[in-house]
């Protein structure tokens, strides 16, 4: 082996430790031991394991109910069952809680080692995986621009380049209704220098592959715009029939490129408006996508192919909130200012909050609900890590279960907390103070109660927070208005907001 991978042993019986221990290490493992199941989990904090070999019967807890905080601790780490009562209710059992297979006692050395062999290798090919598609993802963010205003056109071409299908949003960009845009062929609107790019990735597609380009068009107005294209092959019986794809509107990008320079304290305002703007176009995208799906002469397509759109949709927004952040980092950069610089910081942690949303909804097999104490937990991590609190003795708790919310919902709601937890990371824990954020979510028919505690110094009690001149608490307040709902503070013990909103429809 090329570096040494660690294997936790945790088995009551002193002889089976000692053999696995010396076999292992003669095989290249680093092999760490434990006799009880708790004196495994504290050695499993704070390194790296590769696999555990776990006892069904401890002395202190059954083996199978380890399986989940060790799997909380390491999630690719694998887990494997030593057991000298293989019964199949417990081979089942251990599968269920993410075990990866069990061996029974007395040991068979030959056995066990392939056995660790076995699982090191599909947890190898499945890092390998990973690796390559985020090396993928970030070659394409390297072709991505920030863009200010979101227009998505969907269309379809036949084989001759003829348009079969253009959604109502080019009426926006160019000013030509579909009805005049359907039926004839897309060079007709191509400015006369970009022909030649646009003919050649048209030829590409009809060879059967994927391409993105850009290129510029002629409205209906005379006005000439830069469009984005990405496009796919339509098969039909193996053979390309035609090509469909999104268009999106980039002319404000490129001015965005000379004016990028110049952005100051007025940034932060703007990412407002865009956040709202990008989420009133969502609602626009996700009402198209139900139009086109009733469109089904006009279309020419399966649903399937309509709900794949809309995951490259939400990929696209997401990725374009990262370059959004990308551009906000590089921006403060140039800004000597340091309470401006920690602004601009923040305000990225708000365009990641939401830019997480779009992401779970396009890996998500619902793509119209995402898991909100997934979400929030994402966020909680995220800003300990950006404010260096992991590891300080602050604690973070959730408990959400089972709640599932749209985009118009988790969007405020993610913003709400990603305010609560920036405002007690920064001010109720100073002098290196340990404690606790808790964050209770619960549902009720439409109706989301939040209660969020921290046991930090607290907010003091002639401190009118409701009028206050910073961002962060007036965001919240305003977005617990937006979504109908009340807030109060209590100042007890530490810091108590109790939150009742209700879910957008």
């Amino acid at each position: 082996m090329d570096s040494k991978e660690a294997i936790l042993v945790i088995d009551d019986d002193e002889g089976t430790r000692k053999t696995l221990a010396l076999i292992l290490k003669k095989k290249g493992f680093e092999v760490i031991t434990a006799g009880t199941g708790h004196e495994g989990l504290e050695k499993a904090e704070g390194r790296m394991i590769a696999v555990v070999l776990l006892d069904i019967n401890l002395p202190d807890i059954e083996g199978i109910r380890l399986i989940t905080p060790i799997k909380q601790i390491h999630p690719k780490t694998a887990v494997i069952m030593i057991t000298g009562n293989a019964t199949m209710e417990n081979a089942v059992r251990a599968l269920n809680e993410g075990a990866a297979g069990y061996i029974t006692k007395p040991l068979n050395i030959d056995d066990v080692i392939a056995k660790i062999q076995n699982v090191l290798e599909r947890q190898h090919l499945i890092d390998a995986k990973q690796r390559a598609e985020e090396a993928l993802h970030a070659s394409e963010k390297k072709y991505r621009n920030l863009v200010e205003n979101i227009n998505e056109i969907i269309y379809s071409l036949d084989d001759c380049g003829t348009i079969m299908y253009i959604s109502p949003a080019v009426e926006k960009i160019s000013g030509f209704p579909p009805s005049e845009v359907m039926g004839k062929n897309f060079t007709v609107f191509i400015i006369e220098d970009y022909l030649p790019v646009v003919m050649q990735a048209f030829e590409t597609v009809r060879t059967g592959k994927n391409i993105s380009f850009q290129f510029r068009v002629v409205t209906k107005s005379g006005e000439q715009r830069w469009l984005n294209s990405s496009s796919q092959p339509i098969f039909v019986n193996g053979s390309v029939s035609g090509s469909q794809g999104v268009l999106t509107d980039i002319t404000e990008l490129k001015k965005a490129e000379e004016q990028l320079l110049h952005l100051n304290e007025e940034l932060e305002q703007k990412i407002q408006e865009r956040t709202a703007e990008l989420k009133v176009l969502n609602m626009n995208l996700e009402k198209e996508i139900e139009e086109h799906k009733q469109a089904q002469v006009q279309i020419q397509a399966s649903l399937d192919e309509k709900v794949i759109l809309l995951r490259e949709i939400h990929h696209r927004v997401k990725n374009n909130l990262q370059i959004i952040i990308s551009l906000l980092n590089l921006q403060s950069r140039y800004i000597g200012d340091e309470k401006i610089r920690q602004a601009i910081r923040e305000s990225q942690n708000r365009v990641r909050a939401m830019s997480h949303v779009h992401e779970k909804l396009y890996q998500s097999p619902d793509i119209t609900k995402i898991d909100l104490d997934n979400y929030i937990r994402f966020l909680g991590d995220n800003l300990f890590q950006f404010y260096g609190m992991k590891g300080t003795g602050i604690l973070l708790n959730t408990r959400i279960q089972d709640i599932n919310v749209d985009i118009n919902t988790a969007i405020p709601v993610g913003l709400i907390v990603n305010e609560l937890i920036s405002n007690s990371l920064k001010h109720a824990f100073p002098d290196g103070r340990k404690g606790e954020i808790s964050i209770a979510i619960q549902q009720e028919n439409a109706m989301l109660t939040i209660e969020y505690k921290d046991t930090g110094v607290g907010i003091p009690e002639d401190f009118d927070w409701r009028n206050v001149e910073s961002l962060g608490l007036r965001l919240v307040i305003l977005l617990v208005e937006q979504l109908d709902g009340t807030i109060e503070l209590d100042r007890t013990a530490g810091t108590a907001f109790a939150i009742v909103v209700k879910e957008k429809e």
